[in-house]
């Protein structure tokens, strides 16, 4: 029996919407709020895993927001082989609108995985 989308929970309702946007589009960017809102963990390596291929095949950069060490871990596992991957630091609201930081993907890896630092 199939079960309409609006019944789903949140998660599976995240993924159907960014796998449709996803291969429709080409040579293009994607916006993702969030990334790991309403994700289980378990699927959060998948999900990430699929969404970096597809846009690696489609020539789509993605550009996402996240609080979460688990999905900056993930995406650092998930882009090994490329190791593209760009990471903006912001300060907290309370600091100055300049107090950004770039990271590329080898400082993001040893920072996360040799020195076990937070990079949120």
């Amino acid at each position: 029996i199939p079960i309409p989308l609006n019944l789903l929970g949140e998660g599976v309702k995240k993924i159907h919407y960014l796998m449709s946007y996803l291969v429709q589009c080409f040579n293009g960017a994607i916006l993702i709020d969030e990334i790991e809102a309403h994700l289980h963990t378990g699927i959060l390596r998948d999900t990430l895993s699929w969404l970096v291929k597809t846009a690696k095949e489609k020539n789509i950069q993605i550009f996402c927001t996240t609080h979460s060490l688990e999905a900056i871990d993930t995406f650092i596992d998930v882009c090994k082989d490329e190791k593209q991957l760009t990471l903006f630091r912001m300060k907290d609201a309370n600091s100055h609108a300049n107090d950004i930081t770039r990271f590329e993907y080898s400082e993001i890896e040893r920072i996360r995985t040799n020195l076990a630092l937070d990079l949120r």
